[in-house]
């Protein structure tokens, strides 16, 4: 790489770190602009963090089922900010901007264009950052997305280029260490990777070229072994392989996989999809992918190369298939790994882009709007069938309001269309003004419907329609090109554009988009005295115990143990999703020998509950917002024999 080249990627690292430092300020609470961090599993992995800084070993001293590296990273944001979470967003910032950087370079290996890659790139994290899945940050599969981007730029790098007959050594070795790391955050997105896999292992053996495959093999082996080392000397000089075993392989394997069998595999990730409050936010990235995918078997675009094509669909279907095979309803944050495609669907759209300025714009939405026109009416009321019957069989839950979106998305569009037929004497400035008047106020109205009033209804979703807005906005856009489509290419021609003026603009409306859509918009630069944190942990401090003994019965850590400074006491000193006899028996013994000094939990206990060791001492309700419309509480027990402390 020649010093022209390293100094532009330098540059363009550092834009997408600043666009990344802007857009997580308002999307992640562990950003400086909110008093605390309101994610649990955020705080539940800083607690971890801090806690092996402090000598406690993983699984053997203190339970989670997460692995190492993820803990290391949030133990480094503890480094950097003992006080608050400025560290663990710094380390957001630095890992999404990797994740930018990648994906930014997948698209330069088949694009030249460097503003539309780096403004594609922008906006597809924006995607990420304010939609459902991101949910205020913090999860393990947002730091794994750059490593997966990283993957994906090394693979298709040789599939694009295909100058030399195998992957180099020194990528295949790197796709070990990278593997390796995702491996210590996560394994089980390792699945993710599974299409690549098997589509290399085809591609090699269908050109009889064994030889090279194990070779490759065998580079990857030890580069998963480097990245490996680290967490193999951890554990051998705690001498925890035996806690290593049992926690992060055994009874995630065994025990989590028997607990979700019966909420897991593709009907859920049907409900996932159809669920109406990710709707909107799914429609997005969804349209994209979809681009891509249709546009990836087209002849019309064989410029990406079939080698690399087919290894991007290997890959893609590769993560559709773990998703469906893994997913759990209410877990949509695993779903972030795939955004590493969004960047693709950028990619087939500006290669259609590319064929619209040779065809001309008319011709082309021409085409699809007698598509849309002849077939429209029938994929909507094929999709509405399809929707009842998912329902009918408890395949899809919520969908009514599939149902309902398609028929209200044919309204908006006959709506449309009416008002084109009225309009069809005034200017065509006006007509359009008119045309598209009605679907911008009500996507506006529902938009402060739900986050100003905030009043989230059961049987009525503002997701769903916006985005059924959305695509009616959509197929009246391709009915007017159809006509004066070749008009407005015409002037897009003569427009120039500007990097020094574009991609400040973009990151300045992004950035105010990431505000108003973050779900925690309220919330931003509130007083630390309206947090859950402070209002439970200043009642704790009160009792005068300088190292407090906290469990949570409920929920796996709502941030006492931040706020207050210390470390978990006990080994279970949370809320686990694997149900297993050992951790509910070992918890019912903290509170049946009153060992804990404090327990907090969101469901109302009795005192017979608590073998009438403790009792009801105080409440705090979360803020609400967008992600937490309903406003749950957060109830504290105290150990009676501490009661007379406070009075």
């Amino acid at each position: 790489m020649d010093k022209k080249s390293l100094k532009n990627n330098i540059l363009t690292f550092f834009l997408f770190l600043v666009a990344s430092a802007l857009f997580l300020a308002f999307c992640t609470h562990c950003s400086f602009l909110y008093p605390f961090c309101e994610q649990v599993d955020a705080l539940c992995f800083h607690t971890v963090g801090k806690a092996i800084l402090h000598g406690k070993v993983l699984y053997r001293d203190i339970y989670e089922h997460k692995g190492l590296y993820l803990y290391l990273i949030y133990a480094l944001g503890y480094l950097i900010d003992r006080n608050r979470f400025i560290g663990v967003y710094l380390m957001e910032v630095l890992f999404s901007a990797g994740f930018m950087y990648y994906s930014y370079r997948i698209m330069r290996l088949f694009l030249e264009n460097e503003l539309f890659c780096k403004v594609s790139v922008v906006l597809s994290s924006v995607i990420l950052f304010t939609s459902v899945n991101f949910q205020t940050g913090g999860y393990a599969e947002e730091y794994c997305c750059v490593f997966f981007a990283w993957i994906l730029y090394l693979v298709l790098r040789y599939f694009r280029t295909r100058e030399i007959e195998m992957i180099p050594a020194g990528d295949a070795v790197m796709i070990g260490v990278l593997s390796a790391v995702l491996f210590w955050i996560k394994y089980t997105l390792l699945g993710i990777t599974a299409g690549i896999v098997v589509y290399l292992v085809i591609y090699y053996l269908s050109r009889k070229r064994g030889f090279e495959l194990l070779r490759a093999a065998g580079l990857f082996l030890v580069g998963f072994f480097a990245g490996s080392l680290p967490a193999l000397l951890y554990f051998c000089l705690n001498h925890a392989f035996a806690d290593l075993w049992h926690v992060y392989f055994y009874n995630l394997l065994v025990e989590y996989s028997e607990e979700t069998a019966s909420v897991t595999g593709l009907s859920n990730l049907l409900t996932y999809f159809g669920y109406g409050d990710y709707a909107f936010f799914l429609f997005t990235d969804a349209f994209l992918m979809a681009v891509f995918i249709i546009c990836a078997f087209s002849k019309s675009f064989s410029g990406i190369g079939k080698s690399a094509t087919n290894a991007l669909c290997a890959m893609f279907l590769g993560s559709i298939l773990f998703l469906a095979y893994g997913i759990i309803y209410y877990c949509c944050y695993q779903v972030i790994v795939v955004y590493s495609f969004l960047c693709f669907g950028w990619i087939y759209l500006y290669l259609i882009g590319e064929e619209i300025l040779k065809e001309g714009l008319s011709a082309v939405c021409r085409k699809a709007s007698d598509f849309l026109r002849r077939y429209g009416v029938s994929i909507g009321i094929g999709l509405g069938i399809i929707a009842a019957f998912l329902f009918a069989i408890d395949a899809l839950d919520n969908g009514y309001r599939m149902i309902l979106m398609v028929i209200y998305t044919l309204i908006l569009v006959a709506t449309g269309e009416w008002i084109k037929e009225k309009t069809a004497k005034n200017t065509k400035l006006e007509r359009y003004f008119l045309r598209y008047l009605p679907h911008a106020l009500l996507y506006v109205g529902l938009h402060l419907y739900e986050t100003k009033l905030e009043i989230a209804l059961i049987y009525f979703s503002p997701d769903l329609w916006r985005c059924g807005i959305v695509i009616a906005v959509l197929v009246l856009l391709i009915f007017d090109m159809a006509e004066d489509g070749d008009a407005l290419k015409e002037r897009i021609r003569k427009i120039r554009i500007r990097e020094g003026v574009v991609l400040p603009l973009v990151l300045l409306a992004s950035t105010v988009y990431c505000y108003f859509f973050s779900g925690s918009a309220s919330f931003v630069l509130a007083p630390m005295e309206s947090t859950v944190q402070y209002k439970l942990g200043e009642y704790i401090k009160a009792s005068g115990i300088e190292d407090p003994d906290i469990i949570g019965y409920d929920s796996i850590d709502v941030g006492l143990y931040a706020y207050l400074g210390i470390d978990p006491k006990e080994k279970y000193f949370g809320y686990y999703q694997l149900r297993i006899d050992e951790i509910i028996a070992e918890k019912e013994r903290y509170m049946r020998e009153g060992i804990p000094d404090y327990i907090f939990s969101v469901e109302s206990l009795s005192e017979e509950r608590l073998y009438n060791n403790y009792h009801l001492a105080t409440s705090a309700q979360l803020p609400i917002n967008a992600k937490n419309p309903v406003g749950v509480a957060i109830l504290l027990y105290e150990r009676n024999d501490i009661q007379p402390r406070h009075k």
